[in-house]
């Protein structure tokens, strides 16, 4: 065997041992064996069942809680759910179910961005700072 062939030999095992290597760690840890099925509580809802409807009061609840921590990034879920007297499981529970009707996350967004524009400085007309009504022309004097 040549020099030139040595080295060739050799290159080629140095790049295979690794690869030889991945393809029997793949295959040590794939199983064969059927995956255990996971258990369900009995207050998960099953895929096929449809998820309940979202009151108009519901909604409002969680549009107004989304609205108060849009206001102030401080405030947490628990805090913007306090003066609703809600627990932070209900309101997961609306979010859920908002969240699985498109007409409803479509609602919600358009609610927010609208208050969002109303609250932003950048949506008042030129000369004027939020909140505060463009100054009135005096009538002129002929």
């Amino acid at each position: 065997m040549s020099l030139h062939e040595a080295k060739h030999m050799r290159r080629v095992i140095l790049f295979a041992i690794p690869v030889l290597l991945g393809a029997f760690s793949v295959m040590s840890h794939t199983s064969h064996e059927a995956p255990e099925p996971i258990a369900q509580s009995d207050t998960a809802e099953s895929p096929a069942a449809e998820p309940e409807d979202v009151s108009d009061e519901q909604l409002q609840t969680y549009v107004a809680v989304y609205s108060a921590m849009q206001l102030d990034h401080s405030l947490t879920l628990e805090d913007a759910l306090e003066p609703h007297k809600m627990s932070l499981d209900e309101f997961r529970g609306i979010e859920r179910r908002v969240q699985s009707k498109s007409r409803l996350v479509t609602t919600v967004r358009e609610a927010l961005l609208e208050q969002a524009k109303q609250r932003s400085a950048f949506s008042e007309p030129r000369g004027t700072t939020a909140g505060a009504k463009p100054a009135e022309k005096k009538p002129s004097a002929k």
